[in-house]
């Protein structure tokens, strides 16, 4: 981003669209797709775990992470000089991507409580660290450098 009204068109891009598709993601997708989470989880670690301990809600389902990542696509999009280097593709496969990792995390948050439930806590916390850097690196998977 060359000037100063690229780097704030990119911000209000970012803000406007992260919203409106968190919004409309959690309103219309969330719930259904954190029982489909549930479902996958249970099958994947078919032993007991202490689900009271935790309480999923729509934005344990991905849509946070998905609509922050769609959000710095479309700001990008937004600005001239990078509008052409977005890879679509990528894209399409780094929602997929994101969609998968949000199991494994929540997998492993669950894994983590047999350890101790405050872990379990520190786990989760760290692990939204790690989506951050995983959105970044996807972003720079999407974006072709020039």
């Amino acid at each position: 981003m060359k000037n100063i009204k690229e780097k704030i068109s990119f911000i209000v891009a970012f803000i406007i669209s992260y919203f409106f598709l968190l919004t409309l993601g959690l309103a219309f997708f969330g719930k259904s797709l954190i029982n489909i989470e549930i479902e996958l989880i249970k099958l994947i670690l078919s032993t007991p775990i202490n689900y009271d301990s935790f309480v999923f809600v729509a934005e344990c389902s991905g849509i946070v992470a998905i609509s922050c990542y769609l959000a710095i696509i479309i700001g990008l999009y937004i600005i001239k000089q990078y509008r052409k280097n977005i890879k679509w593709i990528n894209v399409i496969y780094s929602c997929i991507f994101l969609f998968i990792w949000n199991i494994i995390r929540i997998v492993l948050v669950l894994l983590s409580e047999r350890i101790s439930f405050s872990f379990a806590e520190v786990t989760h916390v760290l692990f939204w660290f790690v989506t951050f850097i995983l959105i970044v690196w996807l972003t720079t998977k999407s974006v072709k450098k020039k």
